[in-house]
């Protein structure tokens, strides 16, 4: 069955922008395994416009400070909507969320409760949101971050 990225919802980062004229842009690529031209399988990401389960995708934002003065604070989040799971390939730096944002941490340190009252180390697989915090921009500059997730 392919499903829609549009029903999917699957990007819908967030960006705590203040004042300062930080702008992010969004993709989603899907990553197939091709043959190249000596016929050796070589992984190439293309644009993901339909996708089926169990598929790799990456996320990526792209963040760029249009501004004369660094922009302070700013937070590139993405919440994971229920159709994807995480899988790693982080860009340095993220932190997670196994409780849709009330608490973030790196994945060591996050714990999920369990039906009988405990909790138990959080996994990949809990994972429903991702950020990074960026301290300060400089007037012009930016980058990227990603993420890679599989398609339920």
């Amino acid at each position: 069955m392919r499903t829609s990225l549009a029903l999917l919802a699957i990007i819908a980062p967030t960006a705590a922008l203040a004042a300062d004229p930080v702008s992010v842009t969004s993709r989603i690529m899907v990553e197939h395994v091709k043959k190249d031209a000596a016929g050796h399988p070589q992984k190439v990401l293309e644009a993901a416009n339909k996708v089926v389960p169990g598929e790799a995708i990456v996320f990526e934002f792209s963040y760029r400070n249009s501004g004369a003065k660094p922009a302070t604070g700013f937070v590139i989040s993405d919440p994971l909507p229920g159709t994807v799971t995480f899988a790693g390939g982080e860009t340095p730096g993220a932190v997670f969320s196994v409780d849709h944002g009330q608490t973030w941490g790196s994945l060591a340190t996050l714990r999920v409760p369990t039906a009988g009252g405990g909790s138990r180390a959080a996994s990949s697989a809990d994972v429903n949101g991702i950020r990074w915090a960026f301290p300060a921009i400089p007037p012009g500059g930016g980058g990227k971050v990603s993420f890679r997730g599989l398609v339920k």
